[in-house]
């Protein structure tokens, strides 16, 4: 900071990035941090009024940009030598609220930087845990491992949505491999769904590129998604109603999806399987 001219650079461009390493440097300069985050608050408030853009996405790109700083100055609050000292439930409470939305055409792109962003300043937080005068609880140690789960299979159901399946696989690996056995149930049943909907992705891509071996392939993917059922509890569920029942369905309609596909002459199209799937879906989505 000795230089000035390094020093208006920064300020003008990495008003972010300068802040963000601050605050997870070994030795992290939390006070400095929190002056960078004030001046680019600052700076966006007087951007947005004297902004011209009129149109709903170009203002909702600038939000987004503002969410990172936000959540940083978030994260700042909650450590003891803040100005304005924040419960850490109540802030991961908001960021439990902040995802993107699939009815709405967020930025794939933002919302990528911003939930990497908040993983690694939880990640960071982890290990913070001596800035504290009380060691984090175990309450609080558990929402920080929910809060990871949930962008991690956020990250995937994203990448999923943009074609990026090899993304998708490994960020799903991170959601279910954080997961542990004292989950509830209802987040193992969002796994499995994501990975459901991850094999039906995949199918269709191997279906648009190469049928060979395809009804094989059906097959494999349909052991594999019974496997995890049974060893999570989906298939032993008692009663006629319920994710039981909707996963059974499921299933039937994926067994009758591979007869079809097998059957000579008679395989479907892409687009076909790629509904018939969705279908089963819904059924079980319905169920769970």
């Amino acid at each position: 900071w000795d230089n000035k001219e390094k020093k208006e650079a920064v300020k003008e461009h990495l008003l972010y990035e300068a802040a963000f390493a601050m605050v997870l440097h070994h030795t992290p300069d939390r006070s400095r941090a929190s002056k960078l985050v004030k001046s680019a608050l600052d700076r966006f408030l007087e951007d947005w009024g004297s902004s011209t853009d009129a149109g709903k996405i170009a203002k909702r790109r600038k939000l987004r940009s503002l969410q990172s700083f936000v959540e940083l100055e978030e994260y700042l609050s909650i450590f003891p030598d803040s100005a304005k000292r924040a419960p850490l439930a109540a802030v991961l409470d908001k960021w439990g609220r902040r995802f993107p939305s699939s009815q709405i055409l967020d930025s794939t792109d933002a919302w990528d930087f911003i939930l990497h962003g908040r993983l690694a300043l939880l990640v960071d937080l982890k290990r913070r845990s001596d800035a504290f005068s009380t060691p984090l609880s175990p309450q609080e140690l558990t929402q920080i491992s929910g809060s990871v789960r949930k962008i991690h299979l956020s990250l995937s159901t994203m990448a999923r949505r943009e074609g990026n399946l090899d993304v998708a696989e490994n960020q799903l690996v991170e959601a279910q491999a954080a997961s542990g056995d004292a989950v509830p149930a209802e987040w193992k049943a969002k796994c499995f769904r994501s990975r459901v909907k991850l094999v039906a992705a995949k199918l269709v891509r191997q279906r648009d590129t190469n049928c060979e071996g395809f009804a094989d392939t059906i097959g494999q993917h349909l052991a594999d998604l019974t496997k995890q059922a049974t060893k999570d509890g989906y298939l032993q569920a008692a009663g006629s109603g319920g994710a039981a029942s909707g996963l059974r369905a499921l299933f039937g309609d994926l067994r009758q999806l591979k007869l079809a596909a097998s059957a000579e002459g008679g395989g479907m199209t892409p687009g076909e399987y790629q509904k018939e799937f969705e279908c089963a879906l819904e059924d079980y989505g319905a169920a769970a």
